[in-house]
């Protein structure tokens, strides 16, 4: 009894001095390294007495689960994960029933997460100069080649510092991940912008911006900045079939002959010719205008069956592709509407939408000239359409 009595007194006196070394947290370690050895003594010291009190041998099997789980302790800090030696910790803290334990437990669990802090404003800072620097190399990248080299160093980097489980530090890497992702964004951007498909450049730029934004490698300044000069690249390009392929300039003699609903299907038609033997860019508008005059026919013909609510039913055409022939689509199929709800109402003609003016902008502004001359007749009938094609 004596000898058990040693041992335990040796492990309180230990743990008092885990206590006055809390400003040293590897002598803090080191001293519970020490507890836990002498813990797996005194339950060895027990485990020959068959006749230790109760509370003697509750005691001793308390420290002999904590030197069974000391291993793992031990290879939690040597990782830096301290968020999983805190927890193991605290466990042991939450069991044992020895007050000087337990006051060197709460001290040393303290110094853990202030140490851990510490850890997690060191990462951060680290993080923030690697995003840094990494926005510095975009900025002078011009190659995809360069990009996707800035792209592997960041996600080494990742993997190399946030391979920790703690909350704050998959924070970090979820962080970066993003950043990791901007960056394979980044690179087809480049690449597509390098081989002057404008267009294509014009969608990634359009994902980056609408998944999660820039996660602070360019601003979303530089970003609406790059998109307004590709935009303004792609549309010269297909405005002047001169300077364009084939394809620009046979597609720009179809559109120049679409004056209204009923030159649709045939535009419609080559379209779909030209299309075959397109690719790229070329294809993409061609899918695109050819959607649009299939939605015109078919709202011509339901104007000459006098549908009329299923013409006016039809939303404005929405694409991610800009072409040079979208005003003249929407001219049309608001030159449509505006012919349906005449005879619908058998009013005379209110005119037609200006240039770039939708049709819902139209109708209101046609229910607002309508309302200050107190037409109620016509009012009551451009209200409706209005509802419909505003929502």
């Amino acid at each position: 009894m004596k000898t058990i009595l040693s041992c335990l007194a040796a492990i309180g006196m230990t743990a008092v001095r885990l206590c006055a070394a809390q400003d040293d947290l590897d002598s803090q370690i080191q001293a519970l390294e020490k507890v836990g050895q002498d813990f797996a003594g005194a339950a060895a010291v027990s485990g020959s007495m068959a006749n230790s009190s109760p509370d003697l041998k509750a005691m001793v099997e308390e420290y002999r689960s904590f030197s069974n789980n000391f291993g793992s302790v031990q290879s939690y800090l040597q990782n830096n994960d301290y968020d999983q030696a805190v927890r193991m910790l605290k466990r042991w803290l939450s069991q044992t029933k020895n007050e000087q334990i337990r006051t060197s437990l709460t001290k040393l669990v303290e110094a853990l997460q202030a140490q851990r802090k510490k850890q997690v404003e060191a990462l951060t800072k680290k993080v923030d100069e690697k995003i840094a620097a990494t926005a510095a190399g975009v900025a002078k990248a011009t190659t995809p080649d360069e990009v996707e080299s800035l792209r592997l160093d960041l996600e080494e980097f990742r993997n190399e510092e946030c391979n920790t489980s703690s909350r704050e530090t998959q924070r970090l890497s979820n962080r970066l991940s993003r950043a990791v992702s901007f960056l394979e964004s980044w690179r087809q951007f480049v690449a597509a912008q390098s081989d002057g498909d404008y267009q294509q450049a014009l969608s990634y730029l359009t994902n980056v911006r609408r998944n999660g934004g820039n996660v602070g490698i360019i601003s979303s300044k530089d970003l609406a900045d790059r998109y307004a000069g590709l935009l303004e690249k792609q549309l010269a390009n297909l405005t002047d079939p001169d300077a364009g392929s084939p394809v620009l300039k046979a597609i720009a003699g179809i559109m120049e002959k679409v004056k209204s609903g009923k030159d649709a299907p045939a535009a419609a038609s080559k379209i779909a010719v030209i299309q075959s033997i397109a690719n790229g860019a070329d294809s993409r508008l061609l899918s695109t205008l050819q959607t649009q005059l299939d939605q015109i026919g078919r709202m011509q013909r339901d104007f000459d069956d006098g549908i009329y609510g299923r013409v006016l039913g039809n939303s404005d055409f929405s694409s991610g592709m800009v072409t040079p022939y979208d005003d003249r689509c929407a001219q049309v199929r608001s030159e449509l509407k505006t012919r349906a709800i005449v005879a619908t109402s058998q009013l005379e003609s209110f005119g037609t939408p200006k240039p770039g003016e939708s049709f819902a902008q139209f109708l209101r502004s046609a229910a607002d000239i309508a309302f200050e001359k107190k037409d109620w007749a016509r009012l009551a009938v451009i209200l409706p359409a209005y509802s419909a094609a505003s929502g």
